[in-house]
């Protein structure tokens, strides 16, 4: 029970310890990859459903199949990363959107920090565990919606990867492997969401140069994004999308460094996130005392 309780006590400093070590963010860092490997170990360990890493404690996260992966491998550092941003910076945004939420794990995190959250997955199967989710955390701040966001209003096909249905896709915008599901899923563009957002987290699998370039510049202005890049195409589609304008990209692969070149973007999801902003570089200190 001691060696639990230290272990706990050992990825709460982690948590803690992330707005500091920025430079240390690059997937292929030592230290990252070490405290990666204390992370995952103990969240694959984890049989609980309830969890109690603050401040994360008490949040109910049930133990999900998904495909070769469980709702538990969410918890990798990079996730942890983001979560610490989102924590440390409850006092600076107050309304987020989740694109690609899949089962929710993003939006229920930022709904107990306090964000007014909205929620977007288009698979009907994880649209409804997602429901799910929001309801026994008690969410009231989150508003779901079984939606694609894409650069026009329609339906399309999507691809359910069975194997790992983090994977699944509109049809086209990457490659998978293993048995897949096909079906129709209906798409609406950022411009069809009557709010406005101060912070951004897309991840949609393939599809990201699509919705990024979709958004006017204009409106790129007014919030800042954590996007997920999948592949060369879509690297170099938001790099000379933001060329020459007055946003900025910050990539986890440089430590949150700004890019200056697209050799400094991430190239597949392997290299970590990038961050989109007006801001000359990303608010790692925390907006509010304690």
């Amino acid at each position: 029970m001691k060696q639990e309780l230290d272990l706990r006590e050992v990825i709460e400093s982690i948590f803690r310890l992330i707005p500091g070590l920025t430079g240390f963010h690059s997937r292929e860092n030592e230290l990252y990859i070490l405290l990666n490997t204390i992370v995952k170990t103990y969240f694959k360990n984890y049989k609980q459903e309830i969890l109690d890493v603050a401040p994360l404690d008490g949040m109910v996260w049930p133990h999900i199949s998904l495909g070769n992966l469980t709702s538990y491998d969410f918890f990798l550092l990079d996730e942890l990363i983001l979560h610490s941003f989102y924590w440390i910076n409850r006092n600076r945004y107050r309304t987020a959107f989740d694109f690609g939420a899949n089962v929710g794990i993003d939006s229920i995190i930022l709904s107990r920090f306090g964000y007014e959250v909205y929620s977007f997955e288009p698979d009907p199967l994880f649209y409804k565990i997602l429901v799910k989710n929001v309801s026994i955390n008690q969410c009231k701040n989150i508003h779901t919606y079984q939606n694609a966001v894409s650069g026009s209003s329609g339906v399309v096909n999507f691809v359910r990867v069975k194997d790992n249905t983090t994977a699944s896709h509109i049809l086209g915008a990457r490659d998978s492997y293993g048995e897949v599901d096909h079906l129709k899923v209906e798409t609406i563009t950022f411009q069809d969401i009557d709010v406005n957002p101060d912070l951004v987290k897309i991840n949609v699998e393939g599809h990201e140069k699509n919705v990024v370039s979709s958004i006017d510049c204009n409106d790129w202005e007014n919030f800042d994004a954590f996007i997920e890049i999948h592949n060369q195409e879509n690297s170099e589609g938001i790099f000379n999308y933001f060329l020459g304008s007055c946003i900025n990209i910050f990539s986890q692969k440089l430590g949150w460094q700004q890019v200056a070149k697209i050799e400094e973007m991430p190239m597949d999801n392997k290299e970590g996130y990038i961050f989109v902003s007006k801001k000359q570089e990303m608010p790692w200190q925390t907006s509010s005392p304690g």
